[in-house]
């Protein structure tokens, strides 16, 4: 495996860690570009789907934290 194929594991891997070990919106930052989107298809939950920046995706990860 390429050296920057074992990097963007360990990434990937440390990243899914973090989310399972609850870390905060401002740990979770890190792994995530300012210019980030989140596309989110239609589907039962939401119908009309989703599109979400970087200031959407923390606030969800605030919400998700007091619910």
């Amino acid at each position: 495996m390429a050296i920057e194929q074992q990097d963007i594991l360990t990434i990937t891997k440390n990243y899914l860690k973090a989310i399972e070990e609850g870390k905060t919106e401002d740990e979770l930052a890190i792994y995530y570009s300012e210019s980030v989107e989140q596309l989110e298809y239609p589907n039962r939950l939401i119908p009309n789907g989703a599109k979400r920046n970087f200031n959407d995706l923390k606030e969800a990860s605030l919400r998700d934290k007091r619910e």
